[in-house]
């Protein structure tokens, strides 16, 4: 599950719970499905962020242009 944090202009921030919530999150093509609100899965644009909390790990991931969520 994830939640989103923040909005600004078009990119979007997300907070996750575990690094198996990146391949629900939202792209700039499909809605999410791991959202904990029905808001929190809309489309996303390119450099939209998550940082996941897993635990003592910590992950930050970014939508490439790709529309590919890659660790940074």
């Amino acid at each position: 599950m994830y939640i989103k944090n923040k909005t600004e202009g078009n990119k979007t921030e997300f907070l996750a719970t575990s690094i198996s919530d990146i391949a629900t999150l939202p792209t700039t093509t499909t809605e999410g499905t791991g959202g904990k609100a029905d808001g929190d899965n809309g489309k996303v644009a390119f450099g939209s962020t998550c940082i996941v909390v897993d635990g003592s790990n910590t992950a930050v991931y970014i939508l490439d242009p790709n529309n590919t969520w890659t660790q940074m």
